[in-house]
């Protein structure tokens, strides 16, 4: 795209060092499945947390039930 750009403006003297698009409109289905792609990866890195979680508890009650001896 900046190519493009910097093609048709080169007769004026203006180059396009950077571009950003902005107000993309999309058709429903595509938003929707972006969507919830998003959803799905959120959960999934929730889901990773939790179970990181529930392991380290684990190992922390385990080596307090050690040391408690």
């Amino acid at each position: 795209m900046m190519n493009q750009l910097n093609h048709k403006f080169a007769t004026y003297g203006i180059i396009f060092e950077q571009c950003n698009v902005t107000n993309v409109i999309v058709n429903q289905q595509l938003e929707f499945a972006l969507s919830e792609k998003t959803k799905i990866k959120f959960a999934y890195k929730n889901h990773l947390k939790d179970q990181e979680n529930k392991k380290l508890t684990l190992e922390n009650e385990e080596m307090q039930k050690m040391t408690d001896l």
